[in-house]
């Protein structure tokens, strides 16, 4: 997948991946990084500020809309500055029987907050090294 996402980059970036020298290609610069995806995760993870939100105002001082549930909703803050406030429902709310697909409740608004945290990490980690992979490509070849 990671490769994939590096080759898509470097084709956006004009250069044509199947014709790059094998060293230069992403599986190789990937192999070459020693790139151990899990604990680039894990440290993005790590940086984050997530809460299973319990009322009140949210961390920017603003107040929360009138139809958001304490326990049953959440915030997240990345590294990067973005701030989400998922309430009502969550894509990436765990599979619940008798429940409409992604509502979230107390019961599972952690397990929502971890997915949907894990995927921002996952993201800014690729974004990361999609950006490292094409300055190396653009300092060899240009």
């Amino acid at each position: 997948m990671l490769k994939l996402t590096l080759a898509q980059a470097a084709r956006q970036a004009g250069f044509e991946p199947t014709a790059l020298p094998p060293e230069l290609r992403p599986g190789a610069w990937l192999q070459a990084q020693g790139v151990d995806l899990e604990a680039l995760v894990e440290e993005e993870l790590a940086q984050m500020d997530l809460q299973v939100w319990q009322g009140g105002s949210l961390p920017n001082g603003l107040p929360a809309p009138a139809e958001a549930v304490p326990g049953a909703a959440y915030w997240i803050a990345t590294p990067s500055g973005t701030a989400i406030f998922q309430y009502g429902t969550s894509p990436y709310t765990p599979q619940t029987p008798g429940l409409m697909p992604g509502e979230l409740t107390p019961e599972n608004a952690e397990a929502a907050m971890q997915a949907h945290a894990r995927a921002l990490a996952e993201e800014a980690v690729r974004q990361r090294l999609s950006e490292a992979y094409l300055a190396h490509l653009a300092e060899a070849l240009l």
